[in-house]
């Protein structure tokens, strides 16, 4: 409950630190960016799908890993989300250090994220 609070907090006072966030990432993530080598999305690892076996939670469960990071940017972020079969949306997000390349900071959002 405490990301709800914090982003109901943030959407509510500051949107503009939200919605100004996204659409840098948003361009950022353009083909265009790709392309001239500024961004990098590595490709979805997806576990539950097809042709992968069946995870425990049921007919439908993924698990799906996405990581994209910005050349000469600070962090490298991590984005686990997974749901499906007889689990609710689960989550979280890792974030590195590009320089040492350590753990800075786990978001366990319990796939409120995945859900705005």
């Amino acid at each position: 409950k405490k990301i709800e609070s914090i982003l109901f907090s943030i959407l509510t006072n500051e949107p503009s630190k939200i919605f100004d966030s996204q659409k840098k990432a948003f361009q950022l993530g353009t083909q265009e960016y790709k392309d001239r080598g500024f961004t990098s999305s590595l490709p979805i690892q997806t576990a539950g799908q097809t042709p992968q076996p069946s995870l425990k939670a049921g007919e439908g469960a993924q698990m799906c890993i996405k990581t994209g990071y910005v050349k000469g940017g600070d962090v490298i972020v991590t984005k686990v989300a997974a749901g499906g079969g007889k689990a609710g949306n689960t989550g979280a997000v890792l974030v590195f250090h590009q320089d040492s390349l350590r753990l800075l900071a786990i978001l366990c959002d319990e796939g409120l994220l995945t859900e705005v």
